[in-house]
């Protein structure tokens, strides 16, 4: 006898699209900081510890950097394998917001850190005690701030900064408005290119610290967040250059003003130019003439007002000393 068995349903977490997008931000956070720390940290440790004495500098440096450049090609093409298109809305501006929230908060325990280090426990026999304050305020402020970031209404707050345009690669309004537009972007890349090229003329980089190095306050433990900075800043620069340039036209309200101002100037009614040289001669014939006028005026008026001369008349109001006085060099001074 056949006996209908049914399969048990599987089950499975929810998907990722089904996820709020501060979870997922913070998902997002996690492998965007672990990424960054094995392009920027693991591999070159890795590389100068085994393979990089083996080779001279000028290939060593070579071969790091396509290592690392290639790694984070990997990464990037393996998260948004992971994310794809099932990432709920909201979920990219999470994993900025819940970064740069992590970072700011380890940079204010730091100054934490620094002033108990410098004005509260300056003995060295308590550096223990100033460390786990500075320690404990720091979890304070990171357990405060995972309470704001997880609230119900955040996620909200997450959507709207998404929807603004910030982390997408997608053009607003792509084919209207497009001279300003260009114009505007070709002004903030000439702006940012003089900047930088006055960095390097400068050679503010080169002449300072070769890395950009932080001490754990009480521990005496150093940090490089930045490495190599005559690379590292002008790289981040331009591509913050780049970037801001991009989307800062494709900004809605910004880019559908660059529109309506791109609109306006189409209704102006451009001079020819043969009107326009014409009405050039009349405002430049008509400023010589008046200079001229006002200048005969003026004569006649100081003429008439400073002379007293008895049967030709005049007013002999103005009075001028027309004796010739010295200065101190000997020469002679104009006596008005």
């Amino acid at each position: 006898m056949a006996v209908a068995v049914k399969n048990a349903a599987e089950t499975s977490g929810p998907a990722l699209s089904e996820r709020r997008p501060a979870v997922v931000g913070l998902l997002g956070m996690a492998y965007v900081l672990g990424s960054i720390a094995i392009v920027y940290y693991l591999i070159p440790a890795l590389w100068w510890n085994f393979i990089g004495p083996a080779l001279n500098e000028f290939a060593s440096i070579g071969l790091e950097l396509f290592a690392g450049i290639g790694a984070a090609i990997g990464l990037v093409v393996l998260g948004a394998r992971l994310g794809g298109g099932h990432l709920p809305p909201g979920a990219r501006a999470g994993t900025f917001v819940s970064a740069a929230g992590l970072l700011t908060i380890a940079f204010i325990t730091w100054l934490i850190g620094e002033f108990l280090q410098a004005v509260v426990f300056p003995n060295p026999a308590l550096w223990m005690v100033g460390f786990g304050i500075s320690l404990g305020l720091g979890i304070v402020l990171l357990a405060w701030a995972t309470k704001k970031y997880l609230s119900p209404g955040f996620d909200e707050f997450l959507v709207q900064f998404e929807e603004q345009g910030w982390f997408s690669g997608t053009s607003y309004k792509k084919s209207q408005g497009l001279r300003v537009r260009r114009g505007t972007t070709a002004g903030i890349l000439i702006l940012a290119g003089c900047g930088i090229y006055t960095l390097l003329a400068h050679q503010v980089l080169t002449t300072g610290p070769k890395h950009w190095i932080i001490m754990v306050p009480f521990l005496q433990v150093s940090l490089a967040p930045l490495r190599d900075l005559a690379y590292t800043v002008p790289i981040l620069l331009v591509s913050g250059a780049l970037w801001l340039g991009w989307r800062l036209v494709n900004f809605p309200m910004f880019a559908d003003f660059l529109i309506a101002t791109e609109a306006e100037l189409n209704k102006v009614s451009w001079t020819p130019r043969k009107r326009l040289y014409q009405d050039t001669i009349v405002v430049l014939s008509t400023v010589i003439l008046l200079t001229v006028f006002l200048f005969l005026v003026d004569w006649m008026w100081f003429t008439i007002l400073k002379t007293n001369i008895p049967g030709l008349g005049g007013v002999g109001v103005l009075k001028v000393d027309t004796s010739a006085k010295k200065d101190d060099s000997g020469q002679k001074e104009v006596p008005w």
